[in-house]
C-alpha cells in the first residue's frame, strides 16, 4: 500500500490496522485506516489501484476534508479490509 501510495504522488506516512474475523469464522479481516494528504484526483486513484491490484480489499470509508476551497490540497481517511481465507 505504501509503493501504491507513492506511486500516486501521495505520502503514505502511517497506517493503523486491527485484526478480526468476519461473522461466519471463515475469513481473518484486517482491517487498515490511512491517513493521506494529496490532490483529490491522487487519493480516488490510490483507493481505485488498491482494489484492482488487491483483490481481496473492501473499501469500507472514505473521507475528505479541505480547509478552503482555493487549496487542491485535501485531507483524507480511507479505511480498507482485506479478507484472508481461514487454514483448516
Amino acid at each position: 500500500m505504501f509503493t501504491i501510495a507513492s506511486n500516486n504522488h501521495l505520502q503514505l506516512t502511517q497506517m493503523d490496522y486491527k485484526l478480526g474475523t468476519d461473522q461466519a469464522g471463515q475469513y481473518r479481516a484486517y482491517r487498515l485506516t490511512a491517513p493521506i494528504k494529496g490532490s483529490y484526483g491522487d487519493i480516488r486513484r490510490f483507493a481505485k489501484d488498491i482494489l484492482e491490484k488487491i483483490p481481496a480489499t473492501a473499501l469500507e470509508e472514505i473521507s475528505f476534508k479541505r480547509d478552503n476551497i482555493g487549496t487542491e490540497i485535501t485531507e483524507s481517511k480511507l479505511r480498507f479490509t482485506i479478507f484472508l481465507k481461514e487454514e483448516g
